[in-house]
């Protein structure tokens, strides 16, 4: 495969991946706001706690009902961070990809630059030929 026929397909390749990483870098978004909301129903469970004079339960029973859901609010608050990582790392990876992309099509328009410079150039030779063989007749 030559160098010329190998750049179109380096480029697509380099497209596809961007894509690809593009999509990565959304679901990640998505799952962030996902843990986020989480997080945040858990924080408001955790302050919403019955108040024991208010009613049958106990005080026993309230805090081990705080204690369970400050167990869910940690556990959230670590999916949060995981997920606050995995979008960082997914819009890093997304970043470079469309950063080699980028690069591989400004070396696609220089190639395609330099086909065309040189075809003007045998163009012209052959016009100069053209020109000079008229003159000799």
């Amino acid at each position: 495969m030559s160098r010329r026929s190998a750049l179109p397909t380096l480029l697509r390749v380099a497209e596809l991946r961007e894509a690809v990483a593009r999509a990565d870098a959304g679901r990640a978004l998505v799952a962030q706001a996902d843990a986020t909301a989480e997080r945040d129903l858990r924080a408001r469970a955790l302050g919403e706690l019955p108040s024991p004079a208010a009613g049958a339960t106990s005080l026993e029973q309230v805090a081990q009902l705080g204690r369970w859901r400050a167990e869910a609010l940690r556990v959230a608050e670590g999916e949060l961070t995981h997920a606050q990582a995995a979008r960082a790392t997914a819009v890093e990876g997304w970043t470079e990809t469309r950063r080699r992309h980028q690069l591989l099509e400004g070396l696609a328009d220089r190639a395609r630059a330099a086909r065309d410079e040189e075809r003007e150039k045998v163009a012209q030779r052959l016009a100069d030929d053209l020109s000079s063989s008229r003159e000799r007749r």
